[in-house]
């Protein structure tokens, strides 16, 4: 299927075609060449070309070339919808805005990628006031964060210029939520080649992946289950007090 601004680019070329054969119509009636660019280029346009005066308005080759006009004026009517459409989109304004927003961050958090974990995370960073810039490869993921005011942007996870757009210069730390420890270990690696002051901490989904997620210059990493499991500890040895 060819692509908006290559049907845009054959909608041109065709109303251009068209063009010429309508001067040659307007010629044909009689018209000087110069007389014959002017009332096709008025009545491409739409503009009423009654000052020119022609005597010989009904003239078969003319009605021709009024009515090759009148296509034209379609043609050209979608080429600029395309064109305009295309200019719109290559903007891309929402990306400017989100990229704004990033510059004028500082000591924030970059989370990666964004899962229920990173949801949960989230979260509690709105909750304490921590601004956060949330990566994903998911567009419609990017799209609902962003539709609820969230920092969003979309990439993968390896690719470094994306962190220097999240702002990881001025972040205190990457968050890596993977449910794979080796995709974690890309992402603190990426980061710290980044900028080797930043912090990172990493989840990890096995215990014994730790040493490997370690290497990769890892501030902290966490075990979710083994977090829980202690949270519930602690929660039934507090309760346990004051029976």
């Amino acid at each position: 299927m060819a692509t908006l601004g290559a049907r845009g680019g054959i909608l041109f070329v065709l109303a251009l075609l068209l063009f010429v054969a309508s001067v040659l119509l307007a010629l044909l009636a009689g018209m000087g060449f110069v007389l014959a660019l002017i009332w096709n280029t008025l009545n491409v346009l739409g503009i009423a070309y009654s000052v020119l005066q022609l005597s010989h308005i009904n003239n078969a080759y003319l009605v021709a070339a009024d009515f090759i006009d009148s296509v034209i004026f379609i043609l050209l009517a979608f080429f600029l919808a395309s064109w305009f459409y295309g200019l719109v989109k290559s903007i891309n304004i929402g990306d400017k805005l989100i990229y704004s927003r990033i510059k004028r961050l500082s000591g924030h958090v970059i989370v990666m990628p964004y899962n229920s974990f990173a949801e949960s995370l989230v979260h509690e960073l709105d909750s304490a006031g921590v601004s956060c810039v949330i990566i994903s490869e998911d567009r419609h993921a990017v799209d609902a964060l962003r539709n609820k005011g969230h920092i969003a942007l979309l990439g993968a996870m390896s690719s470094a210029n994306l962190m220097h757009i999240a702002g990881i210069e001025k972040a205190s730390y990457v968050v890596a939520c993977g449910d794979d420890d080796t995709l974690n270990t890309l992402i603190a690696v990426t980061a710290k080649s980044a900028n080797k002051n930043v912090r990172v901490l990493s989840r990890a989904k096995k215990e014994e992946n730790i040493p490997k997620i370690s290497k990769a210059g890892v501030y902290r990493i966490i075990l979710p289950e083994s977090s829980a499991g202690e949270r519930i500890g602690e929660e039934i040895i507090k309760r346990a007090l004051f029976i």
